[in-house]
């Protein structure tokens, strides 16, 4: 997302809607190049909807309880919902106070029609109030306008209970795989199809070792180059013949987009379960422990880029003469000191809190619910 405030066209191509110039002479070769993937958030939302589909679903494939999937599915609106209302809560002060003035001054001089769209509207409490606990999850797009990252949240809950209904409906048949199948078949055209993958990788790696096993070789290492190439496949227009080759023509962009994504996504993480060392690498308690980060900085790192990096930004160019790429690269420094310091807290005073809230209510209900019975 910095990269689309200074360098949109890197993501989007020159000559659209979202980038009409070059700031950068490597720019058209950062499009649709075979390693964007390496920097395609779109990407990393695809990395997250096929996680979302293994974590939610591996404990009941290990277990075969039931109410290991009853009680995340009955804490997951409020795991969800309060860290994000704490996010647009941030958003609506900053709007209300115009914190985020250097935006139009940034959007001035980068030529960023992304970053121009975004915040151009006028804020009010009640409206955020009801975007972060209604809107957000039943339109994935117009209801996202305070943090834009919310989009995905839509797709995160809807995707979490095709997920939990698939697993009480049919994880204990033989016949499971003939209806994980068919709702690839449904929703590969959409970002649910990466549930789907990542309930099946849950599957495999609990109930059928031997296909990991199989993958254990070095060989599986092209995984990885694979998978970031589809993850990069373009969301503007395909002028390269390495994704035009293999762009589906009875799919329009997006529905490409979406499938290759969330298969890039699958190989990925099914490359870092099969291969030792790699597995051993992110389960290292040093690296592990900062997965209980990624939600809060998620939510935050849009408003922080909207506000410290944007300012800086403008601040730097426009009142000190400093070069466009080093301005650039000092606020991106600056903001991502902050962000760090930001998520620490927002973690530490929303999100844990949140999930504790969640899993009480988890609890509470399902005490109420064997107590009628």
């Amino acid at each position: 997302h910095a990269l689309l405030i200074f360098y949109p066209g890197f993501f989007y191509g020159i000559g659209n809607s979202f980038a009409t110039v070059h700031n950068m002479r490597f720019e058209d070769n950062l499009y649709a190049n075979p390693f964007a993937g390496l920097l395609s958030g779109t990407f990393a939302v695809g990395i997250f909807f096929v996680l979302s589909g293994f974590v939610l679903t591996v404990g009941y494939f290990t277990k075969k309880d039931d109410t290991i999937i009853k009680r995340m599915a009955a804490k997951r609106y409020l795991r969800l919902m309060l860290p994000a209302l704490a996010s647009v809560m941030i958003v609506f002060i900053i709007l209300a106070f115009g914190l985020n003035a250097g935006m139009e001054g940034t959007v001035e001089k980068t030529q960023s029609l992304w970053l121009g769209q975004l915040w151009s509207f006028t804020p009010h409490l009640w409206d955020a109030l009801i975007q972060a606990a209604q809107g957000i999850f039943v339109n994935a797009i117009s209801d996202t306008g305070y943090n834009p990252v919310l989009w995905t949240i839509f797709y995160e809950f809807l995707g979490s209970f095709i997920v939990f209904a698939l697993a009480l409906a049919f994880g204990r048949s033989q016949y499971r795989w003939v209806a994980y199948a068919v709702a690839a078949a449904l929703l590969f055209q959409t970002w649910l199809f990466g549930f789907i993958l990542g309930m099946v990788l849950a599957d495999i790696y609990v109930n059928k070792r031997g296909i990991i096993t199989f993958f254990n070789n070095r060989l599986t290492y092209l995984l990885i180059p694979i998978a970031i190439f589809l993850g990069g496949f373009p969301s503007g227009e395909i002028t390269t013949t390495w994704y035009q080759a293999i762009k589906i023509p009875y799919l329009n962009d997006f529905q490409n987009i979406t499938f290759y994504v969330s298969v890039g996504a699958t190989l990925l993480v099914l490359a870092v379960l099969a291969l030792p060392r790699v597995n051993r690498f992110f389960a290292n308690k040093h690296i592990s422990q900062y997965g209980r980060y990624s939600y809060s900085l998620y939510l935050l790192h849009m408003p922080v880029l909207f506000t410290v990096c944007v300012g800086s930004f403008n601040l730097l160019v426009g009142q000190f003469g400093v070069t466009f790429h080093l301005a650039a690269a000092i606020s991106f420094v600056a903001a991502c000191v902050v962000l760090v310091g930001l998520t620490y807290l927002f973690e530490k005073f929303i999100d844990a809190p949140s999930i504790r809230l969640s899993s009480s209510w988890s609890k509470f209900f399902f005490s109420k619910t064997s107590n009628k019975n």
